[in-house]
């Protein structure tokens, strides 16, 4: 239990029942034993739920919460919409057999390699466009869900925390290609009580495309024309021009309606004065008579049945760069490379990366946690895959907590939640999550050895590494080989990784 009285975990027979009460809503994952009695570890559940409440959040703000206490019949699917597809995709992700190492890690995955020299030209390009329009609070590059660029606030307040940043990513991830959008997002981890308003346009169309992200606390049609233009301004910069406009689509902002038992309609989320429900022509003029209905946050729009897509120049460099980054013979040859260093069957990188003032290039407090993950190679399988996830969460409780048992997790999760916001962090909804955010003290280590593998956790000066080793190899060559494989990444990461994350 909590401090509250709340049942938080309950371990019967086969199975782990983790609880989560978040206001009105009450939220429950059940994980059953593995092949060979792997758990899921109760702080990893815990955090599956902040996940879920948060993707609640970040499509309806949490006037959620006080339409349930009015109706708790109120079906949540039906406000959902279509964004429940973007919902079991990170769902997918953070369970045992998804890619969770972004989830596990609290960092995001990125593009690479790319040259420094490229990143740190698009980061100037970035902050150049958006210095000129202080309205923009986020501009982000990625490509299927990664990241390639981010520049954001240095105020510490103000900073995209990992979960947020992950639901934004995968949903510009799910949109149609070649559309640009302008759509209400809440972030729960900033603020949970009310929208922000996010452009969203494609820079290139094809297997690898580029999307540009530009987040803004205002929601005119003033605002939409003025990230239009800083849109433009940075594709410019990046080499690509634009040859023929596309068609305009926009979400329905105004305030969605629901009828209570007493008959009275209430708002939720939402702003009484922003109605942006039209399309823009292909002059570029508002068209009230040709509006495009949509009922939620999603890809439910329809289509136009117009093919006057956004023709990119791909002479660009940069795109070039990407293209290159991501062909599968380079990354395989990458993680062969860097296996081969130090015998492993699987490793797991996390690399925290200073972030940077844009003007002066100095330290402005915190990091950007990045990481980079490999496939499982021979023996290991799928069947493997959630006794290694297993093993991975228990050596990153250790790491932080020194214990993985239930105890000391339900004492460290109720002490984060009494922190409660003391440095400017959301803790009360999201304590999984800040205490898989808190930065490991280098220097420490710890390996255990199972069936026939050796698993290695190891904490360093910019970065933290999770390694499966053959056991054949011995405790002591195993620390020696990790540390070297450790130090190589963190070598490498100019290449690897945003190594120089910008504010402003």
């Amino acid at each position: 239990m909590n401090d509250n009285g709340e049942i938080q975990f309950i371990k019967a027979d086969t199975m782990k029942i983790v609880f989560m009460s978040a206001g009105a809503l009450i939220l429950f994952a059940i994980a059953s034993v593995g092949p060979k009695g792997y758990f899921e570890t109760e702080a990893y559940l815990r955090m599956y739920l902040e996940y879920t409440y948060a993707q609640i959040i970040f499509v309806l703000t949490d006037h959620i919460q006080s339409m349930l206490e009015m109706n708790p019949n109120l079906d949540l699917r039906s406000m959902l919409g279509t964004t429940d597809v973007t919902m079991r995709n990170i769902l997918d992700q953070i369970g045992p057999l998804g890619d969770c190492a972004s989830f596990f890690t609290t960092g995001v995955e990125v593009i690479g390699p790319i040259a420094c020299e490229v990143r740190d030209t698009t980061s100037n390009i970035l902050c150049s466009a958006c210095n000129n329009n202080m309205d923009v609070i986020y501009a982000i590059l990625s490509v299927k869900g990664k990241l390639f660029n981010i520049i954001q606030p240095s105020n510490p307040d103000h900073r995209l925390r990992h979960s947020d940043l992950i639901m934004l990513l995968n949903f510009v991830r799910f949109q149609t290609i070649g559309t640009e959008l302008w759509f209400p997002v809440c972030l729960p981890r900033l603020s949970k009580t009310g929208f922000l308003f996010a452009y969203h346009s494609c820079i290139n169309e094809g297997t690898n495309n580029l999307n540009l992200t530009l987040i803004s606390h205002k929601g005119s049609t003033e605002q939409f024309s003025q990230l239009q233009e800083v849109a433009l301004n940075i594709k410019k910069g990046l080499g690509v021009e634009n040859k023929k406009e596309n068609v305009l689509r926009i979400y329905n902002l105004k305030p969605r309606q629901y009828q209570q038992k007493d008959g009275t309609r209430t708002n939720l989320g939402g702003d009484e004065d922003v109605n942006l429900l039209w399309e823009r022509t292909e002059s570029g003029v508002t068209n009230d008579n040709e509006k495009v209905h949509c009922s939620s946050l999603g890809p439910n729009l329809k289509d136009t049945g117009r093919n006057d897509r956004e023709e990119i120049d791909l002479n660009s460099p940069i795109l070039k760069s990407v293209d290159v980054a991501l062909k599968a013979d380079l990354y395989e040859t990458i993680i062969k490379n860097y296996c081969k260093i130090a015998s492993t069957l699987h490793f797991l990188f996390c690399f925290d990366a200073p972030l940077q003032h844009y003007k002066t290039g100095k330290p402005t407090g915190g990091s950007f946690a990045q990481c980079f993950n490999t496939p499982l190679l021979q023996p290991l399988n799928e069947i493997s895959k959630n006794r290694l996830w297993s093993i991975y969460q228990r050596l990153s409780l250790r790491l932080r907590l020194g214990c993985a048992s239930v105890c000391v997790t339900i004492d460290a999760l109720n002490e984060i939640m009494d922190v409660n916001n003391s440095e400017g962090i959301n803790c009360e909804d999201f304590p999984a999550l800040c205490l898989q955010e808190t930065a490991l003290p280098p220097g420490r280590l710890l390996y255990t050895r199972d069936g026939n593998e050796l698993f290695f956790a190891l904490s360093g000066e910019g970065g933290h590494l999770y390694a499966t080793l053959p056991g054949s190899i011995g405790p002591v060559d195993a620390t020696q080989v990790c540390q070297k494989l450790l130090a190589t990444l963190i070598n490498d990461k100019d290449n690897l990784f945003l190594a120089r994350p910008l504010a402003f």
